[in-house]
């Protein structure tokens, strides 16, 4: 099974996360990914957000959780210190993958921006769990510790080479973009997605600088 596959049947577990249970057809290509402590933080985690989308948190017991995963709570404790844990391991994941997936030899903003938002709004159930149970924070930590080792934003390099200490531009523009961009996640949950992913888009390619865009992001 080639590794698309396998990213899809995760990706369809979590998007439906509040139908799906272990008998799902989803779940039928697990056994052969090879990887325990994958499969082991797969389950809880899961099992985990299927909870939160009815109750915060420190209403969900670790009980609940291995009881959903099929697991034994003294596997839970062999992995994992608590019930956050699992929260910081589906925030890494999906982070990871978005930004293994960036194009970033592509100077096109909006093309970027789109591919971003339209992610984040592909896993909406996630962001609305985290939201809700205002667990946030813990994912906007995440966001930009990951995001700072791996994400190149489309700042022209002609335009920044002008400046007297392009790299140091370029550091402090991706920290201000990745906080701007945290907060617009925020806001996007709060208002339970009602705003299209063109809308977002607007609005940051609004702010930035013409000279940092490409001519047709720019009219």
């Amino acid at each position: 099974m080639g590794q698309g596959q396998r990213y899809s049947a995760l990706d369809s577990y979590f998007a439906l996360a509040k139908t799906l249970d272990r008998t799902s057809a989803a779940l039928a290509l697990l056994p052969e990914i090879n990887n325990t402590c994958f499969i082991f933080s797969f389950y809880p985690t899961t099992s985990l957000f299927f909870y939160l989308q009815s109750k915060p948190l420190r209403d969900v017991t670790v009980t609940q959780i291995c009881q959903r995963a099929g697991l034994t709570r003294r596997t839970f404790y062999r992995n994992c210190r608590q019930k956050e844990d699992l929260v910081l391991y589906a925030c890494d994941w999906l982070v990871e993958r978005l930004v293994a997936s960036v194009d970033y030899t592509s100077s096109d903003a909006r093309a970027m921006y789109r591919h971003f938002f339209g992610y984040w709004y592909d896993h909406r159930i996630f962001l609305r769990c985290i939201y809700r149970c205002g667990l946030f924070d813990l994912f906007a930590g995440r966001f930009v510790s990951i995001c700072n080792s791996g994400v190149r934003f489309p700042l022209q390099d002609e335009a920044l080479g002008k400046q007297p200490n392009p790299e140091t531009m370029r550091r402090f523009n991706n920290s201000f973009l990745l906080g701007g961009l945290t907060r617009m996640l925020y806001a996007w949950a709060e208002e339970d997605f009602c705003s299209s992913v063109e809308d977002l888009i607007n609005s940051i390619l609004f702010l930035l600088p013409r000279e940092y865009l490409r001519e047709d992001d720019a009219e």
